[in-house]
């Protein structure tokens, strides 16, 4: 098979991930338009997840103002966005258009966090009783309503220890790309005054480096997870279906023609999409017949790691 042929492919694997995306987005949209708000953040994330792109996480955090049910953690995630963008080519009209928007989003959300806090004034229980009993669904296995009682707490005194109770929280229940983002920009994303301990600071690297971790582990697996949602169209699920046949027949011939870098992104192409433990072993074994034992090693691991992710998940 000639050179061209596999560029093709490997064109093509680029072109379905971008129609994926792009149905992703649309999907969202539609969602949102007919209310569907968590269906529309659900859709926005994944897309997040798959490209990184701050537009889908700009998106997503809109609907989370929409939704009104995390005022704390949608301003967090405002203002570590805002610091985010700031960071950027301030030259750029788009970003400074982009900069302005992110600013007027946080400004709502800093309102809602306002209008929260004045209706957890109606709320009998001091902020220790809440954590307490934020700590006790937590050990029972209920994050949901663990993050419910420690967002009321917050509500009422905004203490750094409680924030961090509700990012782990919301690290267990959902919202990873969110949680992630506001980790990644934690002193920006705290209020103003904020204070934060030693050992608060510490929490704060761990949490931060177990959620860059599970964001890194769900990006691996975000094609094969949207493509068997009910995000993608059918005919995009029979094109990468189809794709990831022809590529794991590109991957063997590679590998019997000696061509193991070619045949390794055959197979990591297929894996991405399909998530068989079969392929993910093949790119492994392309990798360990290169000579490269330590690439070898982290295909592996991944492969153990995906097969341990889902026990988990069925054992919930």
């Amino acid at each position: 098979m000639s050179s061209s042929e596999h560029v093709d492919v490997h064109r093509t694997f680029q072109e379905v991930c971008l129609a994926i995306d792009a149905e992703l987005t649309q999907h969202g949209a539609a969602l949102e338009a007919s209310n569907d708000l968590r269906g529309a953040f659900r859709a926005f994330e994944a897309s997040y997840v798959l490209t990184s792109s701050e537009s889908a996480l700009v998106s997503a955090l809109n609907i989370m103002l929409k939704r009104g049910a995390d005022p704390f953690l949608t301003c967090a995630g405002f203002r570590a966005l805002h610091e985010e963008l700031r960071s950027g080519d301030q030259s750029d009209p788009s970003l400074a258009a982009e900069l302005e928007a992110v600013r007027r989003k946080l400004q709502e959300a800093e309102q809602a966090s306002t209008a929260r806090r004045l209706e957890a004034r109606g709320d009998t229980r001091t902020p220790a009783q809440l954590c307490r009993l934020g700590r006790d669904a937590n050990a029972q296995g209920d994050a949901r309503t663990a993050y419910r009682f420690f967002e009321s707490a917050y509500a009422i005194e905004p203490a750094t220890a409680t924030f961090l109770s509700m990012l782990n929280m919301r690290l267990r229940a959902g919202g990873l790309a969110v949680v992630e983002l506001i980790l990644r920009q934690f002193d920006a994303s705290l209020e103003r005054n904020a204070r934060v301990s030693p050992g608060e600071a510490d929490t704060f690297v761990r949490k931060r480096s177990e959620a860059s971790d599970a964001l890194r582990r769900a990006r691996a697996a975000q094609l094969a997870v949207v493509l068997s949602s009910p995000l993608v169209s059918a005919e995009l699920k029979r094109k990468a279906a189809h794709l990831a046949v022809v590529m794991r027949r590109q991957g063997h011939e590679a590998n019997v023609g000696r061509n193991l870098p070619e045949a390794h992104a055959c197979f990591q192409a297929v894996y991405a999409l399909l998530r068989h433990p079969a392929d993910g072993v093949s790119m492994g074994n392309m990798k360990a017949k290169s000579g490269d034992l330590e690439g070898a090693r982290d295909d592996y691991l991944e492969v153990l790691q995906v097969a341990d992710d889902a026990a988990a998940l069925e054992d919930e």
